[in-house]
């Protein structure tokens, strides 16, 4: 999950990013889902130190940084949200892709790293 602050209608800054335990009956390889109390809690818990809950992010090994027809169907779920899809192929190569989630629609969204200052971690602002 990604915590962070919304800056507006077109623009976030992840500043913390949360794994989340699978909880499909699916093959856990093909399939994902978060048990919908541990997004509440960790929603509750970024709340309280001033975040939002501003998206998810998950990975499809041997993959593209792509959204499956099974993530454009899920993900309707969450519309408004930011969604990060992280793909790994066969040599170990990363490739990462942004996106902002409306209804069955997915924007891809460019993510840049900002600067910290010594001693923060650097935040990812979306837009």
């Amino acid at each position: 999950m990604l915590g962070g602050r919304i800056h507006g209608v077109a623009s976030a800054s992840v500043l913390e990013v949360r794994p989340a335990a699978n909880r499909t009956a699916h093959d856990g390889h093909s399939r994902f889902a978060i048990d919908p109390a541990e997004v509440a809690r960790c929603e509750g818990e970024l709340l309280l130190r001033g975040l939002d809950l501003i998206g998810f992010f998950h990975s499809h090994p041997g993959g593209s940084p792509y959204p499956s027809t099974y993530d454009v169907h899920d993900a309707s779920a969450w519309p408004g949200y930011i969604h990060c899809i992280a793909a790994v192929d066969a040599a170990g190569r990363t490739q990462t892709r942004w996106y902002r989630v409306e209804a069955r629609s997915w924007a891809e969204a460019q993510c840049e790293v900002e600067k910290a200052a010594i001693g923060e971690s650097p935040a990812c602002r979306i837009s």
